[in-house]
């Protein structure tokens, strides 16, 4: 497991990197019977071996602590320090030896075909989400005010039979961004999502589509498809928080896809519509 990714995040331009392994290990060695002579006063002793030297394999457990130094992205240079544990290979003959322990210090290099490929992360263009976010209210405060007009004219309305049509606003396509891996709602994607439900929830006939997407330059198809699937999960949970009924949404995730908007960053979206 890389360490430095794990606690200081991904970075394509990181010289120095640490990493931890733990795993089983096979070991095999030869072990032989012997014959012991002691003297008749019994103060010496000798030893001969008797029969053939048996081979014996032993499975035991390896952990280690590794040093990476990037030198391009396709070379690198490597320290190791791993320490090992297996049985003895006197087994249960001997009460002081139950178990044997070995440690090691290498060195080498290591290099990737292709070299390292990182995928930036794009960011969204702030002033293009406010521009959304603050056209929605304008569209909702005409409405509101469109309202509170019709409501008048009705009150003041001579007593004849009129027929007002009022034009009601459906919630288009809406689309929330997703960061690359995430399946976590930003801040903009709650604003989106609670705009939207104030909508769905005006036009409870309507019937509407959380589709989830993921990036396909990114991942693998069963990583992007259960990706999808998350990110759509949460917009769909997210709105009925806000109050809309499920009986409306109905959820899909269409996995990694490529260049729906003509980029690829564009693909980590929910569009509900």
């Amino acid at each position: 497991i890389n360490l430095s990714r794990l606690f200081a995040g991904a970075n394509p331009n990181r010289f120095f990197e640490v990493y931890g392994f733990l795993g089983p290990q096979i070991s095999v060695a030869k072990s032989q019977n012997v014959d012991v002579t002691i003297s008749a006063d019994g103060t010496s002793q000798s030893m001969a071996p008797a029969g053939e030297a048996e081979m014996r394999a032993r499975i035991g457990a390896s952990a280690g602590l590794g040093l990476k130094f990037n030198i391009n992205t396709k070379w690198a240079i490597d320290v190791e320090a791993r320490g090992a544990i297996a049985p003895s290979i006197f087994g249960n003959i001997s009460s002081h030896r139950k178990a044997e322990g070995t440690g090691m210090l290498t060195a080498g290099v290591s290099y990737i075909f292709g070299g390292k490929k990182f995928v930036p992360v794009s960011k969204i263009d702030e002033d293009a989400v406010n521009a959304e976010i603050n056209r929605y209210r304008s569209e909702l405060a005409q409405a509101q005010a469109d309202l509170a007009n019709c409501k008048n004219a009705l009150a003041n309305a001579k007593p004849e039979v009129k027929e007002v049509t009022k034009e009601v606003e459906v919630a288009g396509p809406r689309a929330i961004f997703f960061k690359i891996g995430s399946a976590r709602l930003d801040d903009y994607g709650k604003v989106n999502i609670e705009l939207a439900a104030k909508i769905l929830k005006a036009n409870p006939d309507k019937k509407y589509k959380v589709a989830g997407y993921a990036d396909k330059a990114t991942g693998s198809a069963s990583w992007n498809q259960k990706l999808s699937e998350k990110r759509a999960q949460v917009v769909y949970d997210a709105l009925i928080a806000q109050g809309v009924d499920k009986d409306q949404l109905e959820l899909v995730g269409f996995g990694g896809t490529a260049n729906m908007f003509g980029k690829n960053f564009l693909n980590r979206v929910v569009i509900l519509e």
